[in-house]
């Protein structure tokens, strides 16, 4: 896995890790999970994510 991605990848698998105050975000109990992610112009997309694994790491992708 990359730790960059570019303008106009596609299928790049985007992992991000919940965090609050520093400290990972047990998320398992979430029903939706979305990542809101910027377009160019100003705008904004909410993409479907899923656990990478249980949830309780607080990894989304």
């Amino acid at each position: 896995m990359t730790d960059k991605i570019n303008i106009n990848d596609v299928g790049t698998d985007l992992q991000v890790t919940i965090k609050e105050a520093g400290i990972v975000v047990d998320v398992s109990g979430a029903k939706a999970i979305q990542i809101e992610l910027p377009k160019s112009g100003g705008a904004k997309v909410l993409k479907t994510a899923t656990f990478s694994t249980t949830g309780v790491d607080g990894v989304i992708h």
